[in-house]
């Protein structure tokens, strides 16, 4: 095990780069920690230093960091993964720290999933939760059963509908548009918003003829 570089990084810490078996292995030490191991650029680490390294100090570390993180909001295990990547950490430590986070509930995709679309379907299609959810690193088939358990866009575009124009005057033709755009914007189809407008211009319309 050769420590290949020592760079400082943020925070009074340094990564230390490190090549094992034609991988490259990093951990963010402070400058006493390197010391206190006897770590140099160009130097070798013994096996049973790096193991020691890593249970005295890289993993709780990390659990430490991510429970931070959490105590804040909620993230996917992904966004955990590259939360712990940017601080230095390589692939053992955070595969347990994973480990022990999913066991504990402290992670949890699916519910994350469920909870982000219960909010994100207020103004945003189907179509739009699926991208973003699976931008964030959730698997296709746990997006996807979210999806199919949840309310239809047709739902959601009618109470966004209903939010975008009370008050306003669907009958003027700048601030139909402007309501199109909006909802396009938002992933919503085409023709199920002119539906969506129609309908709620129709419902402005009776509600005037019987004030009438």
């Amino acid at each position: 095990m050769q420590i290949q570089r020592i760079v400082k990084g943020t925070h009074r810490r340094y990564r230390v780069d490190i090549e094992y078996r034609g991988m490259e292995l990093t951990m963010p030490l402070y400058g006493t920690e390197l010391k206190t191991y006897s770590i140099e650029e160009g130097a070798g680490l013994p096996d049973e230093v790096y193991e020691r390294i890593c249970e005295e100090i890289l993993y709780k570390r990390a659990m430490d960091y991510t429970l931070y993180l959490l105590g804040a909001k909620s993230y996917t295990e992904k966004e955990i993964a590259d939360k712990l990547i940017g601080a230095y950490y390589s692939e053992p430590v955070i595969s347990r720290t994973l480990s022990k986070l999913i066991e504990y509930r402290f992670i949890d995709d699916a519910q994350y999933a469920s909870d982000f679309t219960s909010q994100a379907s207020r103004t945003k299609s189907k179509r739009v939760i699926k991208q973003l959810l699976l931008q964030k690193g959730i698997s296709r088939d746990t997006v996807e059963a979210t999806l199919e358990a949840s309310p239809g866009d047709d739902t959601a575009l009618a109470l966004l509908v209903a939010r975008r124009t009370r008050g306003g005057d669907l009958s003027d033709p700048a601030f139909y548009s402007r309501q199109i755009r909006y909802l396009l914007g938002k992933g919503f189809d085409y023709d199920e918003i002119i539906c969506a407008l129609n309908c709620a211009r129709d419902s402005m319309e009776d509600g005037l003829s019987t004030q009438d």
